[in-house]
């Protein structure tokens, strides 16, 4: 519910994929520009073998394609469906979406595929769930380190605006867990913010 936010050094590591399912944030100080500031001590560590992608908790709606949802039921567990509930709906229902702007303040690794979004494409299950009328926009504030590009949006489609903002600290050996980028896997300060944002 946008409230998750890290404090400490966490590397999660799969042997599959990650889903990003809510904003993460890391907590302490911030510099003018609302980046972790250089002395912030808190940083997340992302590493997957597959893919790490932001999902579209909106192909669980029941009006696109998954009529008569219900989610298993497990003894001891409670269902709490992922994002957020969509206006004028209550909370445990299934019509859902992410927050705007999606925000992920991480050192991403992904060795075998690459960073993206969920169900970018128009058409397919309707097209990603967006907050309001026009595309939500991802803020990644960290590094991305892909073994190949994927999708996190399609001109004239579906998808995320990018923002996307060099954690300098990260160049710095601040890796969480003492991990150090050595060999092909070297992060290089850059920036890029998606051009549909010019007037």
């Amino acid at each position: 519910d946008g409230d998750q936010v890290l404090a400490g050094k966490l590397t999660v590591v799969a042997t599959g994929n990650i889903w990003i399912a809510d904003s993460i944030r890391v907590d302490g100080p911030r510099d003018e520009n609302g980046m972790p500031s250089l002395d912030n001590p808190n940083v997340l560590g992302l590493i997957a073998k597959g893919v790490i992608k932001v999902v579209d908790p909106g192909m669980t709606d029941p009006d696109v394609g998954q009529v008569g949802f219900e989610p298993l039921e497990i003894p001891e567990y409670e269902y709490r469906p992922i994002g957020l509930a969509d206006a004028g709906y209550l909370p445990e229902d299934p019509n859902r979406h992410l927050p705007d702007p999606t925000v992920v303040e991480a050192a991403i690794t992904i060795a075998g595929g690459g960073w993206g979004a969920e169900n970018v494409r128009r058409g397919s299950y309707g097209g990603r769930k967006h907050y309001g009328n026009s595309d939500d926009d991802l803020v990644v504030r960290g590094s991305i380190v892909e073994f190949c590009r994927a999708p996190v949006a399609l001109s004239g489609q579906a998808g995320y605006l990018k923002n996307y903002f060099m954690d300098e600290r990260l160049l710095t050996g601040i890796l969480p867990g003492d991990i150090w980028l050595r060999g092909k896997y070297i992060p290089a300060p850059a920036g890029w913010s998606d051009y549909r944002l010019l007037d």
